[in-house]
């Protein structure tokens, strides 16, 4: 069984709405369905890490449950900085609840919880996936330095499926 991480940006700067089962999200969700059908037909059963964050996290946890729901061989592992972390995001409860498990790395909010995560994630998962904008700092830029420590190969999803305010820089 192989494992898929996801690391990218949050919807605000990405130029998307919170809730990712929006029209808005669907080429990105799409990449992430197919991309990961890619998998499971050359791999069989997969495991999806999610580290729970809006935006990214948040879309690649949805689409492993929907996936899951449709008889896809997926498992979600919840890979969270802290308890109760992400739990405002409108989809949430929907991905907590179909979770095979729950991984928090802090029982509380500490500093560095998420940097935490991202270093469990990259070196606990086979392949990475990135919605990254280019900018080489950040979360999603120290994430994508540990998993290439770590020789994880990384897909990134293809900016035309990102939303046209991102790109016109709005």
């Amino acid at each position: 069984m192989k494992t898929i991480a996801m690391t990218g940006h949050r919807p605000e700067r990405l130029g998307l709405p919170l809730d990712v089962r929006g029209n808005e999200w669907a080429p990105i969700r799409y990449w992430i369905h197919n991309t990961l059908k890619e998998f499971i037909d050359k791999y069989g059963e997969i495991t999806v890490f999610t580290g729970m964050a809006s935006g990214a996290d948040i879309v690649m946890g949805y689409v492993a449950t929907l996936m899951k729901q449709s008889g896809f061989p997926v498992k979600i592992n919840c890979i969270c900085p802290c308890t109760g972390y992400g739990r405002k995001d409108p989809v949430y409860t929907q991905i907590m609840e179909r979770a095979d498990e729950v991984i928090n790395i802090h029982d509380t909010w500490v500093r560095g919880c998420d940097n935490d995560r991202d270093e469990y994630m990259a070196k606990n998962c086979d392949f990475m996936f990135a919605i990254f904008d280019g900018h080489q700092k950040g979360g999603v830029w120290s994430t994508l330095k540990k998993a290439y420590r770590y020789k994880k190969p990384v897909s990134f999803c293809p900016k035309e499926n990102w939303p046209d305010a991102y790109e016109e820089g709005k």
